[in-house]
């Protein structure tokens, strides 16, 4: 049944995220370190910074740092993921 939701996916809707995200107060100042949940409910730091034209996401949960890379390429936004030594691309457009 799992294997329904391997893939590649592409986000085609997004509707009143931007609401969700102040409801659940992910809210940040650049360069400004703030504790957050971790995708696996544990409590990280996380510091967004903008280096380059990229948003920059670093993420530090148990001593071990994810980063998450947000840029705009030809209209598209491309977040590049990377843990270890696993590295993830995502593209989504408007």
């Amino acid at each position: 049944m799992v294997e329904r939701f391997v893939g590649t996916w592409q986000t085609v809707a997004s509707e009143n995220f931007d609401e969700f995200l102040k409801e659940i107060e992910f809210q940040f100042k650049l360069n400004e370190p703030f504790e957050g949940t971790s995708g696996n409910d544990k409590t990280a730091t996380i510091v967004v910074t903008l280096e380059g034209g990229k948003l920059v996401q670093k993420q530090t949960c148990e001593g071990r740092e994810t980063t998450i890379e947000r840029e705009i390429v030809d209209g598209k936004l491309i977040m590049t993921c990377k843990c270890g030594n696993v590295v993830a691309t995502r593209t989504f457009q408007k």
